[in-house]
């Protein structure tokens, strides 16, 4: 089956056959490899596998005991959360030692985390402890899991009928933590519903709310690194689902991509199969997503998209067909992408892959492949104070960080508990200055 389209306002048509996505991509020697603006860490060679250098960190004894308050968390950090641990904990990693920092909540089990003020504080989202409860809540806290403020509580049932019910879905702050955006959908249990828009509520001004998405099929948003607006898709006039950005009123609505096939309509996916949520480049210019298309026969086909918010102008990112795909961060200087591929869930086998591509041209310029690796495996990546360096966790007790301009894999005991079911990994911001510089910016701002 060959499936064609032309992007608006160019001559490129990308062709499509069964199991290749057909688009011209050079591999950039690495002599003239672009410099990636990130911390770079300064290994000591201890050996080498599959032409990587290693070295092996090992981290203080009891690493998963919090550090003492004289012990500051530097970073670059991750946040994980466990959503089958029951304990109310949220675990920090300081990514470079491999020290844990274990952040306790009473009343509440934590499942998402946003972070702000350049990575000084959080935003947790807590749900009740009673398994029954519709009942949540968002704190701002410090990087001690200390709460400074109650941001606003919610339920995800918002009203109840014979005809069905009106959910919330996927509730997220803003930077600012001023506005609440979720997806708002109505329907039999909230699944497959006959209408979903995106609604954004004031934390601050009582009722406040806008409601976004006139095509009625909205879902799959990002807040813009200022707060001040969001991408998310939704169903054009020809019921093609597409990338808008638009005020949070609504207004100042712009369309992104200009995608000509519909995605197949499965009723359990709210918002479709064919997005993955927008991520946003630092600087607050381009957006990048995975977008794929399912047909009837349940093959799928994909590829990595970078669009820009600003003006017509879409990238498409397709070494090979990548149906399943996760975008892993961006530079510092939102010129570079990195996301990883999980080939093994196509069916076929292969192996998992972390690629480093231009936001300028889509060019993949470096690649990791999971069989460079002794578990040869990938299970999840993170961005290590920019993607120069990214985080990668084959699963079990280690972790490994790849730096792809030198080409080393440092390697790190993974003081975390694998009893992982359902878990999210949240990477610090790219500008993180740590904990002690941090601590300083509150002292000095304090009354």
């Amino acid at each position: 089956m060959l499936r064609c389209c032309t992007s608006k306002n160019s001559s490129l048509t990308i062709c499509c056959t069964v199991g290749l996505i057909m688009v011209a991509c050079a591999q950039i020697p690495a002599d003239s490899t672009p410099p990636i603006t990130s911390p770079t860490p300064d290994p000591t060679s201890q050996g080498s596998e599959n032409n990587l250098t290693f070295e092996s960190v090992v981290p203080p004894a009891s690493p998963t005991q919090p550090p003492v308050a004289d012990v500051p968390m530097e970073g670059p950090l991750v946040t994980i959360v466990n959503l089958a641990d029951r304990s109310g904990a949220l675990h920090m990693l300081n990514a470079r030692e491999g020290l844990v920092r274990r952040l306790e909540f009473e009343g509440g089990h934590p499942i998402q985390v946003q972070w702000t003020a350049s990575g000084c504080q959080l935003y947790v989202t807590l749900r009740d402890v009673i398994p029954s409860s519709d009942s949540y809540k968002i704190v701002h806290t410090d990087l001690e899991g200390n709460i400074l403020e109650e941001v606003i509580k919610y339920s995800l049932v918002i009203q109840s009928g014979e005809e069905g019910d009106i959910w919330r879905v996927a509730p997220t702050l803003s930077p600012t933590g001023d506005w609440l955006a979720s997806v708002y959908v109505s329907g039999e249990l909230g699944i497959g519903g006959e209408i979903s828009k995106i609604e954004v509520l004031s934390t601050h001004h009582g009722q406040e709310r806008h409601v976004l998405g006139s095509g009625g099929s909205a879902g799959y948003f990002a807040w813009s690194p200022d707060g001040q607006r969001l991408a998310y898709s939704d169903r054009d006039a020809a019921g093609i689902r597409q990338l808008y950005v638009s005020d949070l009123d609504g207004t100042d609505k712009v369309q992104l991509t200009y995608f000509t096939e519909p995605d197949l309509d499965i009723p359990e996916a709210i918002g479709g199969l064919s997005f993955s949520t927008p991520v946003w480049s630092p600087d607050g210019r381009l957006l990048a997503f995975h977008y794929r298309l399912t047909d009837e026969s349940s093959f799928t086909t994909g590829a990595v998209w970078i669009v820009s918010s600003l003006e017509d102008k879409q990238v498409q990112v397709a070494p090979e067909n990548l149906p399943h795909v996760w975008i892993t961060g961006w530079s510092d200087d939102s010129s570079h992408l990195a996301f990883y591929v999980r080939r093994r869930q196509d069916g076929g086998g292969g192996d998992d892959a972390v690629f480093w591509t231009s936001a300028t041209d889509g060019t993949v310029w470096h690649v990791l492949d999971s069989s460079q690796l002794p578990e040869q495996r990938i299970s999840w990546t993170f961005p290590v104070g920019g993607i120069q360096v990214v985080g990668i966790h084959p699963g079990g007790s280690v972790y490994y960080l790849y730096d792809s301009n030198n080409e080393t894999l440092k390697k790190i005991p993974y003081p975390i508990s694998d009893r992982m079911v359902h878990f999210e990994p949240y990477a610090s911001p790219n500008d993180f200055p740590g904990e002690t510089a941090c601590k300083d910016q509150a002292d000095t701002q304090a009354p």
